[in-house]
């Protein structure tokens, strides 16, 4: 195999392993706020004990990004604008006269240290 073909495999590989690292971070996101729904449905006891299992996976999937130079951005309750880097899914359902907030996150946006978008997530908007 020529060396251009093997940079070429071995970019390939890294593009791939990065686009895996980032399917596995927003799976994890998605377990971890579909458990925090779960959590009141627990005695008190129970929920104290997995809220702070939360708090500590959550902690963990921080740092773990820190080290890569990443950062999960979720939009809750903030006013809707065009500029905001996820894609609402129900945009459709409002004119464009509306003032929107962010009603829930559905999938985290992810940007690196330089505030570029790595993965643009998406959200559910509402009148405000």
């Amino acid at each position: 195999m020529s060396l251009k073909k093997q940079n070429n495999k071995k970019q390939k590989d890294k593009t791939l392993s990065f686009s895996n690292f980032l399917k596995i971070i927003l799976e994890s996101w998605r377990l971890k706020t579909s458990f925090e729904r779960v959590v009141p449905l627990l005695e008190l006891k129970e929920q104290k004990k997995n809220l702070s299992k939360i708090k500590w996976y959550e902690n963990n999937l921080i740092e773990v990004l820190a080290s890569c130079d990443l950062k999960l951005v979720t939009f809750d309750g903030e006013p809707y604008s065009s500029g905001i880097p996820a894609t609402p899914v129900n945009i459709e359902d409002f004119g464009s006269e509306d003032d929107l907030y962010v009603k829930h996150t559905i999938e985290p946006t992810i940007i690196d240290e330089n505030g570029s978008i790595v993965h643009s997530g998406s959200i559910i908007v509402e009148k405000a």
